[in-house]
């Protein structure tokens, strides 16, 4: 009886070690919504959209023009060998454009949140918050496959950019690959701590953006993501 006492002392330190799940996303139930976004000027399918999932792009087209694509592919199988990833396109690549990127908000109407991390924050708590999720390239007409972008994670916010953690590039190969990282290893780490202290209720994104120049690309480098998480250790 005392053994059997002393193990329920235990369990609940035991328990405060494991991480919170703060968001966890397998798109297993997407239902193949998809949008293009040509030169600016988006065009989106009658499926039903079920993630908030979304391109953009900005500065000067010269030497043709820019088409991004976004999907929730119900048909391409992860690296769990289930159907459903999401899927970002570089369709048609110009000689010369500004700047162009993805963004991944969370389900319709549940939007990314911190859950589990207490405020106000302090540098080393960011340690305690990890971000992560599987990846590969693919192009269906090139022979070369591979594509490079840059990750970020961002509050929600009119000012994202400035207030993001910065995890640097991420070079996506024909193999899957999983990108774990806490948020102390990003870069920015004062101005994102500005935001989470002043808005307990932040909702967040993550962003794949084009890196250096659109001419590194070729048409049809596409990136697909499966199995997204964001989880916060205890203390």
């Amino acid at each position: 009886m005392r053994l059997f006492a002393l193990l329920l002392l235990c369990l609940p330190t035991a328990l405060s070690d494991d991480p919170v799940t703060a968001y966890f996303d397998d798109f297993h139930d997407v239902r193949g919504f998809y949008s293009t976004n040509t030169n600016g000027e988006y065009q989106d399918s009658f499926d039903e959209r079920t993630r908030e999932l979304h391109s953009y792009m900005g500065g000067g087209f010269e030497g043709g023009y820019l088409e991004v694509n976004v999907l929730e592919d119900r048909k391409r199988k992860g690296p769990d060998d289930k159907p459903g990833v999401i899927a970002l396109s570089f369709e048609v690549v110009p000689e010369s454009a500004g700047h162009s990127g993805f963004l991944y908000k969370g389900r319709q109407a549940d939007p990314i949140r911190l859950k589990g991390l207490k405020v106000p924050a302090q540098k080393e708590d960011l340690e305690r918050v990890t971000v992560s999720f599987q990846y590969k390239a693919v192009n269906l007409t090139k022979e070369h496959i591979g594509a490079t972008v840059n990750c970020r994670f961002e509050p929600d916010i009119d000012d994202p950019y400035n207030h993001r953690i910065d995890f640097g590039e991420l070079k996506a190969t024909e193999n899957w690959q999983t990108f774990s990282r806490t948020l102390k290893d990003g870069e920015n780490r004062e101005e994102f701590l500005r935001i989470i202290n002043s808005d307990k209720q932040a909702a967040f994104k993550l962003v794949w953006s084009q890196q250096g120049k659109i001419s590194n690309y070729q048409d049809g480098d596409t990136i697909l993501i499966d199995n997204l998480k964001i989880t916060v250790k205890q203390k």
